[in-house]
């Protein structure tokens, strides 16, 4: 499993640079070295809101709308005229 952190001040680690306010994911015991050393802090989870996508949300497309969209014509083009000189 692997630790999220924000890099605190420029540095580098293996091949990789980072600067201040860059985001990675390092192994537990790297990350807590980084972080004992001052150069990251680890990356918060976000609260729970308690919306979730499986939830409908109230300005639904669908609810505004009134139902599915129409299908589309078969045919979007008028037929050509035989000859374009004389309509």
């Amino acid at each position: 499993m692997k630790t999220k952190a924000i890099a605190l001040d420029s540095f580098a680690h293996g091949a990789r640079q980072y600067v201040a306010g860059d985001s990675d994911e390092f192994s537990p015991g790297e990350a807590e070295e980084l972080r004992k050393s001052g150069l990251v802090k680890f990356e918060e989870a976000a609260p729970q809101t308690g919306v979730t996508d499986s939830q409908p949300a109230e300005d639904d497309l669908e609810d505004l709308v009134g139902g599915k969209a129409e299908p589309a014509p078969a045919n979007k083009m008028e037929p050509a005229p035989k000859n374009k000189g004389k309509k």
